[in-house]
């Protein structure tokens, strides 16, 4: 096993969590919540690094329990994990580079919205005025 202090930072935030996230629920540290407490533990490293917090999906509940299964059947291989962490940081990293992008629109948007409505109003009043 990697310690902490050590071996462990020397990897990419990432696998580190995923690996953090595998041995500390191995262990089972707590008489309850240790699903709860380890899946906030993961976020921590991921966002001590900078990187967004992942929610894993009920909907795959089953994929993340079959990591925890591959790490114990596998000689404690932690990249099924590690896998599934990264798909879910890389789908909220998309999601945090989409919104200033669809804002940069929405402000373009409003620009050209608004040099139509000011040529829209400049033509009704030469209307008026050629009354």
């Amino acid at each position: 096993m990697l310690d902490y202090a050590g071996e462990m930072q020397q990897l990419h935030v990432i696998d580190r969590a995923a690996l953090f996230h595998l041995v500390s629920e191995t262990i089972h540290p707590l008489i309850d919540s240790n699903g709860h407490v380890g899946r906030l533990l993961l976020n921590l490293e991921l966002m001590k690094e900078g990187y967004p917090p992942i929610n894993i999906k009920f909907s795959d509940v089953s994929k993340y329990y079959d990591c925890f299964n591959h790490y114990r059947a596998n000689d404690y291989d932690a990249s099924k994990m590690t896998e599934l962490v990264s798909v879910y940081e890389t789908n909220e990293l998309r999601k945090a580079l989409f919104v200033p992008k669809l804002y940069h629109q929405l402000s373009l948007l409003s620009v050209y919205i608004t040099a139509l409505l000011g040529i829209a109003l400049q033509l009704f009043l030469s209307l008026l005025n050629a009354r």
